[in-house]
């Protein structure tokens, strides 16, 4: 499956051509515009003429009822089956308003008729914001599939990737026993409760295999289908899971006379629970952030600033004419004229006096730019494929800095210190020459790179940016901040370099870079209240919806 929010879209329904009665149907969500509109556009040409809904029509549209008119000309009873009777697929823009009864008789009609053949789906449009403002879980439970369109520009939307049919018919698609407990064990181990998911992930994979016109389910097929299927369901992050079994001893791997069956253990489950890991940890990071803003009654952009020049207009305040703000007329008249009678008649016959306490300047707030600092550990023999990746998120995220007037900045930290690589900046041009070559190897500075990535952001918010630090390690901090070569002395440094970040009120992420999610750098998220994303196969595509997530539009 290509990768990217509006690839997965257009997948999602190709799927449901395939099979729409065993998947149920799509929740997209996605803000009102022309993405939304482009991928509603798609719906006409994989599943038919859809038939639209609408969260307001009251029960007689939905279950039919009574017809009056046609019962008073007839002199016998008529009714009308209303438009859940239909074997088509629904469409209904705005799930989020959709009330809990009026969900319960979509969930009732989808799950009526089930049987393979029916074109009975739903794609529920979701413009909410935050998980409390999303539809009833009781009518998304019943859809089989999940993409969000948040972030997605116009100029992502590719419409060549819709093509109808499968390449196989779906009933050549056989599943074998294998495939049933592996969905079923990547479910429990991502904490999906639900029976129905992995019937729902079984369906997808299966469709999935009949667009590639295969007749057994590959693993492309299964990666698609728990990323479909199973994100917006988990519970947990694999790095909840108990650590696993060390592996056996070299003689019993020598006594393994089949090849074919070395190494073979949990790795494919291992790579479909890490398919989910990733959505999952964006979708985690929203959801923080959203209450963050709800609680500080913020929305997701830089800091507030008060200003007297420009920006939204704020209730005037006494002042003085100094040159540096503006005067509020009618609001200095409005003072001073209730006092004219005591005061009396201004020079040379001035219709109102004013004096210097009756002066109203204009304020203004507006929200300062933002940045991100990328504090990337290049230490060690893997430090290039962690740099490569930064590099590439680096320049994804700036692709879209312009619309959001955001800057961004890199730091490494290997040997004994941390340099600043890359200072803020929205220039495109100059960030590819600063990345074009980065050094690694050496020790895990840490604590140098904290400090470093706060100075940073200091410095940032004194010059009217709002910071935010994301750092990208394994977490195997071994030199302290004198340079010594001290584990313990380096882990400490660490720890209060990040209470004086999160002290000064910037926000901080740290993302787990690790073949194995490293618990230190989980108890330090913890401590200091930072979000915490284990990703040991994050790519540049990845790191940088985690950063836009950590912004959170």
């Amino acid at each position: 499956m290509t990768d990217g929010p509006w690839a997965h879209a257009v997948t999602a329904l190709r799927l449901l051509s395939i099979d729409p009665s065993g998947l149920g149907g799509l929740w997209l969500r996605a803000r009102a515009g022309p993405v939304r509109d482009a991928a509603f556009g798609l719906i006409p040409g994989l599943l038919g003429q859809p038939v639209k809904l609408h969260p307001a029509w009251d029960r007689d549209a939905f279950l039919g009822g009574l017809d009056l008119a046609r019962t008073l000309t007839s002199h016998h009873e008529c009714r009308n089956p209303g438009l859940l009777a239909r074997d088509a697929a629904f469409l209904m823009p705005s799930g989020e308003r959709l009330e809990p009864e009026k969900a319960a008789w979509i969930a009732t009609a989808l799950g009526r008729d089930g049987a393979a053949g029916t074109r009975r789906c739903l794609i529920l449009g979701d413009e909410s914001g935050a998980p409390d403002e999303a539809p009833p879980i009781l009518l998304t439970e019943q859809l089989g599939l999940f993409v969000d369109l948040t972030d997605v520009a116009l100029g992502d939307i590719d419409l060549s990737l819709a093509r109808a049919g499968a390449t196989r018919p779906l009933a050549e698609v056989a599943l074998a026993p294998a495939d049933i407990d592996e969905m079923v064990t990547v479910a429990a181990r991502l904490g999906i409760d639900s029976l129905r998911a992995p019937l729902y992930a079984l369906a997808a994979a299966r469709a999935h295999a009949a667009l590639a016109g295969r007749a057994v389910l590959a693993e492309d097929d299964k990666r698609a289908a728990v990323e479909l299927v199973y994100t917006v369901r988990a519970t947990q992050l694999p790095a909840e899971d108990a650590p696993a079994d060390p592996p056996p001893p070299p003689e019993d791997r020598r006594e393994n006379d089949n090849p074919a069956d070395a190494g073979q253990g949990d790795l494919p489950q291992d790579l479909l629970v890490q398919a989910v890991a990733l959505r999952m940890a964006e979708l985690r990071i929203e959801r923080a952030h959203a209450a963050r803003r709800r609680g500080a009654g913020g929305d997701g952009a830089g800091a507030k600033v008060a200003a007297t020049r420009r920006g939204s207009p704020k209730p005037s305040r006494p002042g003085r004419l100094d040159g540096r703000g503006r005067i509020d007329l009618i609001g200095t008249l409005r003072r001073a004229v209730p006092w004219q009678t005591l005061r009396g008649a201004g020079p040379g016959g001035m219709a109102v006096r004013i004096l210097p306490s009756d002066i109203q300047i204009k304020r203004y707030e507006h929200h300062s730019d933002r940045v991100l600092v990328f504090v990337v550990d290049a230490s060690g023999s893997t430090a290039m494929t962690r740099l490569a990746e930064a590099k590439g998120a680096v320049e994804l995220f700036l692709s879209r800095a312009y619309a959001r007037r955001d800057h961004v900045a890199l730091i490494g930290f290997r040997g004994t210190g941390a340099e600043i690589l890359l200072p803020p900046t929205r220039s495109l041009v100059q960030t590819k020459k600063h990345l074009a070559a980065l050094p690694g190897g050496g020790g895990t500075p840490l604590a140098a790179g904290l400090v470093s990535a706060g100075d940073l952001a200091r410095m940032s918010r004194r010059h009217g940016l709002s910071p935010s630090i994301l750092v990208m390690t394994d977490g195997k901090a071994n030199v302290a901040l004198d340079g010594s070569a001290d584990r313990a002395a380096a882990r400490a440094d660490g720890e209060r370099a990040a209470r004086a970040i999160r002290l000064d009120g910037i926000d901080l992420a740290i993302i787990d870079s690790g073949m194995r999610p490293n618990p230190y750098l989980k108890d330090l998220a913890g401590q200091i209240d930072a979000d915490y994303v284990p990703l040991p196969r994050a790519d540049a595509h990845g790191l940088s919806r985690v950063a836009g997530a950590l912004l959170d539009d």
